[in-house]
């Protein structure tokens, strides 16, 4: 048994014995849930603090990532002793989300592609409309778009940049090496992120297909695993805007994105 594993066992042990101190002072032990929760957030892994919010949340299984190669390493994780169990072994693993229905009904799709690509996009097909900024026609168009409904985004995000010196003087080595670090320059232009969008359930489910391009770079997902917590070998890791928000897709981006109703519900 490693040190680190050795740690862990110790936070949860000190966790069960705390519990059971409340119980027999007469206060209110924890749920079974609610102490394997504790001892998530003991383990002091981000990707297991984002599996466990989303399943607590949500009720949605999370699955982890494997820190190298950002393959699933667990099947569903479908209760707080199961993320538990994961993640005590492998802390750094991240957390991922399958696409599609999800346990209640609740169906989530994906948009694939970078920054550019999106408001390209958008610039097509969201529009609503577009007038001078002037009465007399003149000045830059003022646009107005349709509602895009509430999507959260996962982006890929550079370690920080810096650079060290011995707090004594500057070299030229390092004075060029302060200078690029501070030059503008498009990090993660080209880095592909995705945005999500949960729907409701319903009489007539939402279907949406596996995988549609929609243009040069962009692509909708409906079959996927997207990683909601991961930490890539470089150093670049990703950034999740927040937890899916249940709501209705506007009818016109359902179209857009390829869904189709499926039968209603007997």
């Amino acid at each position: 048994m490693t040190e680190e594993q050795t740690i862990i066992d110790a936070r949860s042990d000190a966790l069960r014995w705390q519990a059971d101190a409340r119980n027999r002072a007469g206060e209110s032990a924890p749920s079974s849930d609610e102490l394997d929760r504790e001892r998530v957030w003991a383990l002091g892994s981000a990707g297991a603090h984002v599996a466990d919010a989303l399943l607590a949340i949500t009720g949605w299984p999370p699955v982890a990532l494997d820190a190298d190669t950002l393959a699933p390493s667990s099947a569903p994780l479908t209760t707080p002793a199961q993320v538990w169990g994961h993640y005590r072994h492998r802390n750094a693993d991240g957390t991922g989300l399958v696409l599609g229905r999800q346990p209640g009904g609740a169906v989530v799709v994906a948009m694939r592609g970078t920054a550019k690509s999106w408001a390209d996009w958008c610039a097509e097909h969201a529009v609503a409309s577009s007038a001078p900024r002037f009465e007399d026609g003149s000045g830059p168009a003022m646009r107005s778009y349709k509602d895009l409904g509430h999507f959260v985004s996962v982006s890929w995000q550079p370690p920080p940049t810096g650079f060290r010196s011995s707090g004594v003087a500057f070299g030229r080595v390092e004075l060029d090496a302060a200078a690029e670090a501070m030059r503008p320059r498009r990090i993660g232009a080209d880095e592909r992120g995705w945005l999500l969008w949960a729907l409701p359930a319903g009489d007539r489910p939402v279907l949406f297909p596996a995988s549609r391009r929609l243009g040069p770079g962009l692509d909708v997902l409906g079959d996927a695993l997207v990683p909601l917590h991961a930490v890539r070998a470089d150093g670049w890791q990703t950034q999740l805007s927040g937890l899916p928000v249940v709501e209705t897709m506007p009818p016109w981006l359902v179209a857009e994105l390829g869904g189709r109703y499926g039968k209603r519900a007997a």
